[in-house]
């Protein structure tokens, strides 16, 4: 029976129709009765039981709550604990890391400090050195100082509000300018009393103290050189109105060959190849000459009497410079740039073209006279061929007859 009700889906009407399912077994009624009664007492006496139980404050879920609230707590407690010992383990780094940054920084400037004490060491070394090289004239040795004296005062830029640095840097500028000067007075005195053989190697190794000052020292001593070689070619040329007319155009180029045999005989030695002095000799010749002819050939047409310059004496003078001008190309390579004192001082940026037209440029605005004379020998020779008798039809023809070209036929009317 006790199985019948415990059963999830219960039926009371099916469960009596079970106990009563003969008339004969209504007897049992009053037993069934009892039995029910005794099974409903035990089930209350279980519930209260378990009411019993489950409402007592020392059960174990109850224990189990107050244990898993104690836990949570706690819990929470090392959480804290573990965030407090964050924050202090980074405010704890925080300091560290300043703390090494610092020293690094410490260690940077210390670095910088030694670095820079080093070099002013080395600079304040050099310097005197240097001096005492300069006083005895050994070049060599104060091109490659002078060198490291530049450099070092590079790195001392920075530091020029400094009295004692700023004293120094004007030290060395000077000594820099007193070398310069020495040089170029060394160089002078030289050429004055022709002592160049003997002081050839000294010489040699100044030029390298010239590339070390840098390219307006280079440019100086250049430029002194030529106008000192070119000296008495402008006061012999234009000094003299004889000599410096276009009839002795041909004086002019044989003295620059001379110069040039000069220069390559005792000069070239003296100076680096790459300076390419003879070059830029060459250039300033050419500038030179190019202005003489200008100024000679604008006088020749404000004569007072009215008359051109000779057209013959004209071309003569052009043939003579072109072909001195493709002597300079050949000489000089004519497929490279033209070297001259604009491009020393300007580091070469600006190219130029060869040689060509460097001094015939000059009779480009008075070619029109050579134009007009040919004008007019082809108009007088053009009424006399005229006035020929026109040739024979029954003469025989030949090809030869005609000439093939108009050049050849103004070539004819001239030699005829």
């Amino acid at each position: 029976m006790a199985e019948s009700l415990d059963a999830i889906d219960y039926d009371p009407i099916d469960h009596l129709n079970a106990l009563f399912s003969h008339p004969s077994t209504l007897s049992k009624a009053s037993t069934i009765s009892d039995s029910l009664r005794t099974y409903e007492h035990d089930l209350d006496s279980d519930i209260s039981s378990l009411v019993a139980v489950q409402t007592s404050p020392e059960n174990d879920a109850v224990e189990r709550i107050q244990q898993a609230k104690a836990e949570l707590a706690g819990l929470f407690a090392r959480i804290e604990g573990v965030r407090v010992r964050a924050l202090e383990t980074e405010r704890t780094i925080t300091e560290m890391t300043a703390d090494i940054k610092r020293l690094d920084s410490t260690k940077k400037n210390l670095t910088l400090s030694m670095t820079a004490l080093k070099r002013l060491q080395m600079l304040t070394t050099a310097y005197e050195q240097l001096m005492g090289l300069s006083k005895s004239r050994q070049y060599r040795e104060c091109a490659h100082l002078l060198q490291a004296v530049i450099q070092l005062m590079a790195h001392f830029k920075c530091y020029r509000s400094i009295d004692q640095i700023a004293a120094l840097s004007k030290n060395v500028a000077d000594l820099q300018r007193e070398l310069l000067e020495q040089v170029c007075e060394d160089f002078e005195i030289a050429f004055a009393k022709g002592e160049l053989q003997q002081k050839r190697s000294m010489l040699a190794e100044a030029c390298m103290v010239i590339d070390a000052l840098g390219d307006h020292a280079r440019a100086r001593l250049i430029t002194w050189y030529c106008n000192t070689q070119l000296r008495e070619y402008r006061q012999v040329f234009r000094g003299n109105d004889e000599a410096g007319s276009l009839d002795n155009i041909s004086r002019r180029y044989s003295w620059f060959n001379r110069m040039l045999k000069t220069y390559d005989a005792e000069h070239a030695a003296l100076f680096p190849p790459y300076w390419k002095v003879n070059e830029m000799l060459a250039n300033a010749y050419c500038e030179g000459t190019r202005e003489d002819y200008k100024g000679i050939l604008q006088r020749s047409m404000r004569r007072s009497d009215g008359q051109p310059p000779d057209v013959n004496l004209l071309l003569s003078c052009l043939q003579e410079t072109l072909d001195f001008e493709h002597s300079l190309e050949r000489r000089f390579s004519a497929g490279e740039s033209r070297s001259s004192m604009d491009t020393v001082t300007s580091g070469g940026d600006e190219k130029r073209s060869g040689f060509s037209q460097a001094i015939s440029e000059a009779f480009e605005p008075y070619l029109s006279i050579w134009v007009e004379s040919q004008d007019r020998q082809l108009s007088s020779l053009m009424p006399k061929y005229r006035q020929q008798p026109i040739r024979n039809a029954e003469e025989d023809f030949h090809s030869q007859l005609v000439i093939p070209s108009s050049t050849e036929l103004f070539h004819h009317y001239r030699i005829t």
